[in-house]
């Protein structure tokens, strides 16, 4: 299996789903998380483990220093675990003395520092759930922190002419998509089939990524089950190189963050 996956509103919160049924509430006794001053040295792991049941959410402990992104990464972990607490309630299964087979619920989130610059901070957050139903799922999720104006992104949130970004990179992005896609089934590609479509390269999980640790100078697209294949397929992880028509479609604020970058495009593999 391939990668890891999904982005959401980088400045609310995001459910974790897939091929299961959750509750819309979270029950009242779902404990909160106390907020803690701005330090780097505040808890950055929430582990809840009894029977049947496991919630971990972990977060880069360097970004307490921001008090923004602190309350982000605690806020997101009280309302995925109280999903996770809801679905797990309801669940018969779990009741039933006489139900031999009783589903372990699951939620295990682990953000990381994908790449920062002196003004820009890229996260990325591998996340698997399973909440009873035939499998579960697993995605990346992306964000990008800046820090002049203590802003948190989406990472397409960047882009100022959205256009101007996709066709700088649509040809090599598909044709990249579609020669892994032709590797993984034996067979050429046929765009009539149901996963024979290039998926749109901005309603995937974008990842700023820097190859020497300096500016952003690559892009990692992670490509989730069902997107751009069946979930047997697995999910697919792009890297392309920054161009200059990329930056030049970067809004002004955050341009100085990203460098061109001489390399080529290639599969990132399994890890």
């Amino acid at each position: 299996m391939r990668g890891g996956i999904w982005i959401g509103v980088a400045v609310g919160v995001i459910t974790l789903c897939g091929c299961q049924v959750a509750a819309q509430n979270a029950p009242e006794s779902v404990p909160v998380v106390a907020a803690s001053p701005p330090s780097a040295d505040a808890p950055s792991k929430i582990e809840v483990k009894r029977d049947n049941f496991a919630f971990t959410y972990g977060w880069p402990s360097a970004t307490n220093a921001f008090p923004l992104l602190r309350d982000y990464f605690q806020t997101d972990a009280r309302q995925l675990q109280g999903e996770l607490e809801a679905a797990f309630k309801e669940d018969d299964r779990l009741k039933d003395p006489n139900y031999e087979y009783k589903p372990t619920y699951e939620t295990d989130v682990d953000w990381t520092i994908a790449a920062q610059t002196g003004d820009m901070m890229s996260l990325s957050g591998s996340w698997y759930s399973y909440m009873g139903g035939a499998h579960g799922m697993y995605g990346v999720r992306a964000l990008s922190y800046h820090k002049g104006s203590d802003t948190i992104l989406q990472a397409n949130e960047v882009i100022a002419d959205t256009d101007a970004f996709v066709g700088a990179t649509q040809e090599e992005y598909c044709r990249l998509l579609d020669t892994e896609r032709a590797d993984r089934r034996g067979e050429p590609m046929v765009r009539d089939d149901m996963f024979g479509e290039c998926v749109p390269l901005l309603n995937q999980t974008l990842i700023w990524k820097s190859t020497g640790g300096g500016k952003f100078d690559r892009l990692e697209v992670f490509i989730g089950p069902y997107e751009a294949g069946p979930y047997a397929e697995g999910s697919y992880v792009l890297n392309l190189p920054i161009t200059a028509p990329m930056v030049a479609a970067i809004a002004p604020q955050y341009r100085g963050n990203f460098a061109v970058n001489g390399g080529n495009p290639y599969i990132v593999e399994d890890q």
